[in-house]
């Protein structure tokens, strides 16, 4: 007879519906103890040797109907199982492994589960990570949870982690899990710091050195340059190689975007490392120190091989629009949850507005966070946005924005609101209705049509205007570049000041290109420049500017750059 120590979920249920000679519960008295009725130890079963298991729920006269029985038997025969999926669960999200298939159900029913957990320090760090009381999600696992637990390894201390998972000391656990948080803030710090540094060291390579990323330094903490990293991919749209230095000797994390093969990358380089391994997203590498320069060359030639010469172009992909956010009920936010569990081929849905006013922004959580609050049409919205400050977010109050942002229900002293979870924030790509007038406005007057003295009198800028924007451009544009067009004319019109400043700047751009001082392109929503210079214009012969004066009735006035 053979001998059941777990059961998952689903097999409990077959068992439970099955027709097969009945035998004594004692068979499955370890599943059966300390989690059933007295009664209930009365329900009988059947387990057959070798492969699947087969058993009938019956009261066999323990006063229970066998609906009773069976709701015993699966909820008895699954208790122990939950002592094994809660960590089991929080591993398959910590580790990032697709949510389908058995990884699905793993964390299906270790989230179900986790509140009654057999271990005592995976409670105490619920609690000291604010996560009881309610339920337990994927997402509060992988960032929240998770973090705690992996910053113990990541720092050095991989013991404590350990301690506290096999500890059944109420006041120990209480004790770790406060020492693994405060280690987790430490490990945040020394990430932001050794982000900081990277982002500095970027400034200093060539643009045929940053198809891929490849920086190092001996203060970096070589347990956090994976996460690093991971962001460093993230936000410029390539795979990044972190090494940390000591001994003349570097010892690498990478991280892959966009499913380049990093393994096949470091395959191709491999005559100058000592060692890697890993997989096609994440690898790891020890290399000499003096071979780092000639790795990043290599490294760089090999993604533009296989991934092309362009520079490459961050994208986040949008699987809603909001067009009606009136329409948009709590309720409505909690029935997303019926998506649950998140992960790596179940991402979490991501909801745009476009064109909202930026109400207020403010910072929080010691200036590591951003408040904010969007509105569109008559509907406003508060949202969060972590690990962006302000200046990193390059928005003013009052600006159209472009916002993508998970939706989520925020829980506050007892008061339960929606809000936008910020992932991405930008200056508007396509034009208000004020704005639209205005550039349909120019490209009348720019394409030959007449335009009043009043429309005139809008679109003629200011010597000053035409001096600030040209300086604005010798500052933005350092050989070529290619931006959003209008988030780009929006900057340039908040350097132009002055009146009407927005038509005026793409009315100053349209001189400054039939004058052939600049050169530009336009393709989707997108300009490109180039900035011609070394050479003294008249503006004043420009036949947009005599267009302007005619409409003004001979209105005099000279410019020149």
């Amino acid at each position: 007879m053979a001998e059941i120590h777990v059961l998952d979920k689903h097999t409990a249920e077959l068992i439970a519906a099955g027709e097969v000679v009945e035998r004594p519960a004692s068979v499955v008295k370890e599943l059966l103890e300390n989690a059933v009725d007295a009664g209930a130890s009365k329900v009988t079963v059947e387990i057959r040797d070798g492969g699947m298991t087969f058993l009938r729920v019956t009261d066999n006269g323990c006063g229970m109907s066998p609906e009773d029985a069976r709701t015993a038997f699966l909820r008895h025969a699954t208790s122990k199982l939950r002592c094994a999926e809660d960590l089991a669960a929080i591993g398959t999200i910590a580790d990032v492994m697709r949510m389908e298939g058995e990884n699905r159900t793993i964390v299906q029913c270790g989230l179900e589960g986790i509140d009654r957990s057999d271990f005592t320090g995976l409670h105490a760090l619920l609690r000291e990570a604010g996560l009881t009381g309610r339920p337990v999600s994927s997402v509060q696992i992988g960032f929240v949870l998770a973090p705690r637990i992996n910053a113990a390894g990541r720092m050095g201390r991989a013991e404590l982690a350990a301690e506290l998972l096999l500890t059944q000391d109420p006041a120990k656990a209480e004790r770790l899990a406060r020492e693994l948080c405060d280690l987790n803030r430490e490990r945040q710090s020394v990430e932001q710091d050794i982000f900081r540094c990277a982002i500095e060291q970027m400034d200093t390579l060539a643009p045929t050195e940053r198809n891929a990323l490849v920086l190092s330094s001996k203060e970096w903490h070589q347990g956090v340059v994976g996460i690093v990293a991971s962001r460093l991919s993230e936000k410029f749209s390539c795979p990044s190689f972190m090494i940390h230095l000591a001994g003349g000797m570097g010892k690498g994390s990478c991280r892959s975007y966009g499913g380049f093969n990093l393994f096949a990358a470091l395959e191709a380089c491999s005559d100058l490392l000592v060692g890697f391994g890993g997989h096609e997203l994440a690898a790891g590498f020890t290399i000499k120190e003096e071979n780092i320069p000639a790795f990043r060359k290599r490294i760089n030639q090999y993604v533009r091989t296989h991934c092309g010469d362009s520079a490459p172009v961050s994208s986040l992909e949008i699987d809603a629009a909001l067009t009606r956010p009136s329409l948009i009920t709590l309720q409505e936010v909690e029935e997303l949850s019926r998506l649950e569990p998140y992960g790596a081929g179940n991402n979490r849905p991501v909801f745009c507005l476009r064109g909202a006013r930026l109400e207020s922004m403010q910072s929080v959580g010691q200036n590591k966070h951003l408040k904010l609050r969007l509105q569109k049409g008559h509907t406003s919205f508060d949202g969060i946005f972590f690990s962006v400050t302000p200046a990193e977010c390059g928005l003013t109050v009052g600006e159209r924005v472009d916002a993508a942002f998970y939706l989520q229900v925020n829980e506050f002293r007892g008061s339960r609101s929606l809000q936008l979870q910020l992932v991405d924030l930008r200056s508007a790509h396509d034009p208000g209705a004020r704005e639209a007038e205005q550039l349909e406005l120019c490209r009348t007057l720019i394409h030959g049509g007449g335009v009043s003295a009043k429309d005139a009198a809008k679109l003629l800028p200011s010597r000053e205007q035409f001096v600030r924007v040209w300086r604005a451009l010798e500052r933005e544009v350092d050989g070529t570049l290619t931006s959003p067009e209008l988030p780009f004319l929006r900057r340039l019109s908040a350097e132009a000041l002055g009146a009407e400043s927005f038509p005026r700047t793409v009315m100053c751009l349209a001189v400054f290109a039939e004058r052939g001082l600049v050169t530009v392109e336009r393709h989707d929503k997108y300009i490109t420049l180039r900035l011609t210079g070394g050479k003294r214009v008249d503006l004043d012969a420009s036949p947009y500017l005599c267009a302007l004066r005619e409409g003004l009735d001979g209105t005099k006035g000279g410019s020149s750059v």
